[in-house]
């Protein structure tokens, strides 16, 4: 059994993002840290940030303007943010790319665009440098093993520290409208977006997409049951797998610092994202907005989340959920299986003209 999280789960973020929507937005390098496109420049910038480099771009149509600050802060899996096609000199940017053109357009007339690079993976790779997933490795056979560095800062309270110094940097900047800073968060990402927030008086709003907020181990298991329940696998090799994974968990638990694995996602990987997002969510003052298909067995528990707002007096929640769509806002069929597109598109925008107030 591969021990990575979307090399378990039943969609590959990556492979979605590129699959179903639209074009890669090509651009060569241009002077002075600006990647120019024939529609839009992207800025690159770097920090540092202990023994790794925050590598994060903007994406923005007008750096002279002030405005306020969208950040998109991924899922999982070590997949950069720029894939770099050396043959011709030309580069695809992946992030964003799952947006169709006219959305980019709109969200562009009102923010500025950001990305941060995964922890310890370059801002661009080539095809030599990833997997068939497009995922940064150490090697790719016969078991996918990540690089000991990004499994040493693929943990959540990394991800937490690198999104605050990039906020910390970006009030600075004349462009940038500070008291509009926006975080929107899909999967994985969803779980950085509340808990960088939370206490967290530099963000304006937050967007918790598709994420579960009680950590990763209650969906793996309910995704065995699902397979069961519409006929994909026996209940009696369901049982089995859950099984298998209790014994995969006790070893995690018995070794939580080892880096190097040959099952994809180190056990720090795994304790450190598998906890309650909770306390992190009635923590966080400004307004939260959920978002999530609601037959995605990663997300289903936020349905929950109002029960813990409504006992602790809280207002400052908003849900968004859209029936019968999956993790990635596709429809499915009756037993589950994707019948559709993705609406991402009207799922972003849906989050940027809420009216919290």
């Amino acid at each position: 059994m591969i021990k990575t999280k979307a090399g378990i789960y039943f969609c590959v973020l990556f492979i979605f993002f590129l699959g179903s929507c639209a074009p890669l937005r090509y651009f060569k390098n241009a002077d002075q840290g600006f990647i120019q496109t024939t529609k839009e420049k992207v800025k690159h910038f770097q920090l540092k940030h202990a023994r790794d480099t925050i590598d994060f771009i903007v994406l923005s149509d007008d750096f002279d303007k002030k405005k306020p600050v969208l950040f998109y802060l991924q899922g999982s899996t070590p997949v950069p943010l720029i894939y770099d096609y050396k043959s011709d000199d030309m580069k695809a940017l992946l992030v964003f790319s799952f947006l169709k053109d006219e959305t980019v357009k709109k969200l562009k007339e009102k923010y500025h665009l950001v990305a941060i690079s995964m922890p310890a993976v370059p801002l661009s790779l080539g095809s030599e440098d990833l997997n068939e997933q497009a995922w940064h490795v150490k090697e790719k056979e016969p078991y996918i093993i990540f690089h000991t560095e990004y499994n040493a800062a693929n943990v959540l309270s990394n991800y937490v520290n690198r999104t605050k110094k990039v906020i910390d940097f970006l009030t600075k900047q004349p462009w940038v409208d500070q008291d509009h800073i926006t975080l929107f968060g899909h999967s994985q990402g969803a779980k950085v977006a509340i808990a960088a927030a939370s206490g967290n008086k530099q963000v304006y709003k937050i967007g918790f997409s598709a994420g579960n907020p009680f950590g990763s181990i209650d969906h793996l298991l309910r995704e065995y049951r699902y397979e069961a329940m519409f006929g994909d696998i026996s209940h009696e090799r369901s049982q089995e797998k859950i099984n298998a994974f209790y014994s995969v968990w006790k070893n995690i638990v018995a070794n939580p610092k080892v880096l190097d694995e040959r099952q994809g996602d180190s056990n720090r990987n795994w304790l450190s994202f598998e906890q309650s997002l909770i306390p992190y969510f009635l923590k966080t003052k400004q307004p939260i907005y959920v978002c999530y298909g609601t037959v995605d067995p990663k997300s289903v528990m936020c349905d929950i989340l109002p029960i813990y707002f409504i006992r602790a007096k809280k207002t400052n929640l908003t849900m968004k959920p859209y029936p019968g769509l999956e993790h990635n806002y596709r429809p499915v069929d009756e037993k589950l299986k994707i019948a559709g597109e993705s609406i991402m598109d009207s799922v972003i925008m849906d989050f940027t003209e809420w009216d919290f107030k």
